[in-house]
């Protein structure tokens, strides 16, 4: 039963994905295709973590908490001559977020115990694809993060001098935190 809810959740997001993007394609309609889509990720995110049971449902919600309050935060002061920076951003963390579940796999099939709790040792397809997950995780975290210098137009901002420069300066800094 429960593998047929997850499976009728990812047809379901499947669906809000192709529709999100169909939508994109005027800009009278693109914000509600973007929240379709957004939709049928959450759909997708929720289901995978419920077959995979990863997280509880308690630390599911902390975490759509904490997002929600960061895309909300970003999507009220980011002005629209600051969206490339943030686009760039996001991609960078998406990168980065690759490559250390990259990494955590890496980790649980290296574990000692991996083979006694059911844990698959390495074989030329989970190599193939970590590696994969983890090389291109991080050129496009490496490559978010040169763009938004890029559009920056420098390697260091100065603190905000005004409310214009307020975003830029707290993009930078986090990604020379994170990087």
């Amino acid at each position: 039963m429960k593998q047929n809810v997850i499976d009728i959740a990812y047809v379901v997001s499947a669906i809000l994905f192709i529709y999100g993007l169909k939508r994109l394609q005027s800009p009278a309609t693109a914000r509600k295709g973007n929240q379709l889509a957004a939709i049928g990720m959450f759909v997708a995110v929720v289901a995978t973590l419920f077959l995979q049971e990863i997280m509880t449902p308690v630390v599911m919600i902390i975490g759509v908490v904490i997002g929600s309050g960061i895309g909300v935060y970003l999507a009220k002061r980011v002005e629209m001559t600051g969206m490339p920076e943030l686009v760039a951003a996001f991609n960078g963390f998406g990168g980065i977020a690759s490559a250390l579940v990259a990494g955590a796999e890496v980790a649980r099939l290296m574990a000692p115990n991996a083979a006694d709790t059911g844990g698959a040792l390495f074989d030329g397809f989970a190599a193939v694809t970590i590696s994969l997950s983890l090389v291109i995780g991080m050129i496009t975290f490496t490559y978010g993060r040169s763009t938004v210098r890029r559009f920056c137009g420098c390697d260091d901002i100065p603190v905000a001098r005004d409310r214009n420069d307020n975003i830029h300066g707290q993009l930078h800094r986090l990604w020379k935190t994170v990087g």
